[in-house]
């Protein structure tokens, strides 16, 4: 089925909305696949198997096992019927069992989607069974493990093998990046108790056995005492040893779900740890941008830093190097069990060259060693097993201390080749006219390897891939330690498909089919009559969907504004269908459900990036990315229109000057996101939408 063909998208779009699964992906006829099998639901059949032709057909022969067995068993019913009395009971006590559980199911779920935000997505987990329930799982040995405490052991021992001695080189020192020390830090009550104030309101199974909702429940009697705790704990330079403990929650990441491997451990630490943590990684943070410790190339687990910012400049990279008739060629690099792997003792040293000493320094040593971890799966536990490397997924401090053993990764390589990291996802990328200025990169993948080598990381070479952007691209070959990199069409990059047109053609069909099998899924479950629930629970679940990092690939082909509208479209015909409301016209809907067309969220999602980029609420640099318009005085924000060609009109840093300057200059000088957001909507509503 071709996407690119009207009838194929039909069919696509058909078995998106209606949940119905094709099955076969080989081909069945020469080179090409012609015979289909659907299926509704998914695991209505077993497996298949694709065989020779039979007699003269030139197609293969499809066979398979059909899931039947509930209709085998009424076909066994019919054929011995029972007494017809019992028949009768049996339909009258099934029809009023089904009544009372309908009623109570309603008014469960009027209640949950009421409370909004995090209750709705645990309701659709429970109900879309998405709660990462862990499988049978098969060891090496091909042996099937079912019992809940035989799967603990089998995660524990295969985590254990990422938490051990890494070998680096001793021999390296880290360069001192500042003279000034951060050694002590200040504990006060009104920051310990707005931290414990706005803890989750629930309970929560740590190794402290201290709920959540406990801490916030009592935040302003406990916090005096919880503040004087935690003095004592940083003045004593040491830790509670419950606090080396920590749950690991196994997380299935992608591949096979039976295999172990393919599970990621999430640690799960004490409630009240936590609350230290995140006193102490603010202050930290704050003396680290006071010494202008972050490098640029980062955008992770930092303010003013997200996946979209860093999309975002990678891409005006791209657009701008496509007009100068350049190609690109980009290197995804995965290290492997990248935060499990850190050497402890690397880190310390490079925390301590960062500044970070005295009593504070001794305290994220005592965090980080001797530590042990149990694998909890529902209400069993594995073995307590110790750990020798890595910092903790899952915890407050974890990420930030990843953050500094990474930080120094941009100085090995050479200038002329531009890196970007989110945490421990890194790119190189160059521009070249198929000359040698590839052979740069080539020598950058040599140095990241050293780099690697010397800081105790492993690269996975199996998951590194190679994009290459560019019309006339020669698609040179790229290695790491003579590993051929493979070469991809399409890459997932954060959590966006970007592919070597920069088309996003791939990413809209995958986020349109996800978002019709959710609302499939979601009016299969919700029986409700009430409007206001179903759009509560598309604004919180299904559009998200639709608009995460939009300003990186926001379409400029009319016809695939249209299908992304057309999802809202069907969402709330269907959803005044349920609540019981004659046909109304779409723009009529959109007044009563007072939501906006997608097309006009997307735009203003646009601005209020630049917004933020032009008031300096992210980490980039106006002046990097926008030319300010000469002799605008009584607009000082205006920005100049730059030149363009076919390659870059779709730049986010082009393509919006036009609508940005179309703003009055009392919405532009709104310096804060909301408040921007909210005039913006008001702004558009009343002059209706001018923007192209």
């Amino acid at each position: 089925m071709d996407s690119d063909n009207e009838l194929g998208q039909l069919l696509i779009d058909f078995c998106s909305q209606n949940e119905i699964h094709q099955h076969i992906k080989e081909n069945t006829r020469e080179s090409s696949i012609l015979d289909l099998v659907f299926t509704k639901p998914k695991n209505l059949i077993e497996k298949y198997n694709i065989s020779a032709p039979f007699s003269t057909s030139d197609h293969n022969m499809i066979s398979f096992i059909l899931n039947a067995r509930k209709l085998a068993i009424h076909q066994s019913l019919r054929k011995n019927p029972i007494n017809n009395n019992l028949k009768l009971q049996y339909r009258f006590i099934s029809k009023e069992l089904k009544k009372n559980i309908e009623s109570y199911n309603e008014e469960k779920i009027s209640q949950t989607i009421n409370k909004g935000g995090n209750a709705i997505h645990k309701f659709i987990r429970q109900k879309f069974k998405l709660n990462n329930e862990i499988p049978n799982l098969i060891s090496e040995d091909n042996k099937i493990h079912i019992n809940i405490k035989d799967k603990c052991k089998l995660l524990a021992n295969t985590f254990s093998k990422y938490f051990q001695l890494k070998e680096f080189d001793k021999n390296f020192t880290p360069r001192q990046t500042t003279r000034e020390r951060l050694e002590d830090i200040e504990f006060d009550i009104l920051t310990v108790e707005n931290i414990l104030e706005n803890l989750p309101n629930k309970n929560s199974n740590s190794p402290d056995d201290i709920p959540y909702i406990l801490l916030k429940s009592c935040s302003k009697i406990l916090s005096p005492t919880i503040t004087e705790i935690f003095r004592i704990i940083l003045d004593n330079r040491t830790i509670p040893e419950i606090w080396r403990q920590s749950y690991i929650i196994p997380i299935f990441k992608k591949g096979e779900i039976n295999d172990p491997v393919n599970y990621r451990p999430i640690s799960v630490t004490c409630t009240l740890c936590r609350v230290f943590e995140r006193i102490i990684s603010t202050q930290i943070i704050n003396f680290l941008n006071k010494t202008k410790f972050f490098s640029d190339e980062q955008f992770g687990f930092l303010q003013y830093r997200s996946t979209t910012t860093n999309l975002l400049s990678m891409l005006n990279d791209f657009y701008k190097s496509l007009e100068k008739r350049e190609n690109i060629d980009v290197i995804y690099i995965d290290f492997a069990k990248a935060f499990d792997s850190v050497p402890i003792e690397l880190l310390l040293l490079k925390i301590k060259a960062c500044g970070i000493n005295g009593k504070l320094y001794d305290f994220i040593e005592n965090f980080l060693t001797k530590r042990s971890f149990k694998v909890k799966i529902e209400k069993e536990f594995s073995e307590s097993i110790q750990t020798k490397s890595g910092v903790q997924q899952g915890s407050v401090l974890g990420p930030l201390l990843f953050l500094i053993f990474i930080n120094d990764l941009p100085n090995y390589l050479p200038s002329d080749v531009k890196i970007k990291i989110y945490a421990d996802d890194v790119k190189l990328y160059t521009y070249h006219q198929n000359d040698n200025k590839r052979d740069i990169l080539k020598e950058s993948l040599i140095l990241l390897s050293k780099w690697a080598k010397i800081n105790g990381l492993e690269i996975a070479e199996n998951k590194c891939s190679v994009l290459y952007v560019g019309k006339n691209n020669s698609q040179e070959e790229y290695h790491i330690s003579e590993n051929l990199i493979p070469k991809l069409q399409t890459v997932r990059d954060l959590g966006i498909l970007i592919d070597s047109k920069l088309s996003f053609s791939d990413h809209i069909n995958i986020i349109i089919k996800r978002a019709y099998l959710s609302i499939y899924r979601l009016f299969k479950v919700i029986r409700t009559r009430k409007l206001e629930q179903y759009i509560n629970i598309y604004k919180t679940y299904i559009r998200p969907q639709l608009e995460y990092a939009s300003e990186v690939w926001n379409p400029m082909k009319k016809a695939n504004c249209e299908r992304l509208e057309k999802i809202q479209k069907y969402f709330t015909k269907i959803a005044f269908k349920k609540s019981g409301f004659i046909k109304i016209k779409y723009e009529e809907r959109l007044k009563i459900c007072n939501i906006e067309k997608l097309d006009i969220r997307r735009q203003i999602n646009d601005l209020c990036m630049i917004q933020k980029i032009l008031y300096q609420n992210t980490h980039l640099k106006p002046e990097n990315f926008f030319a300010f318009a000469k002799k605008a005085k009584r607009k000082p924000l205006l920005l100049q229109s730059q030149r363009y060609n076919s390659k870059s009109r779709n730049n986010f840093f082009i393509r919006n000057v036009t609508n940005w300057n179309k703003l009055p200059n009392e919405i532009m000088s709104i310096m804060h996101k909301k408040p921007f957001r909210k005039y913006i909507k008001k702004w558009i509503s009343d002059n209706g939408n001018i923007f192209p």
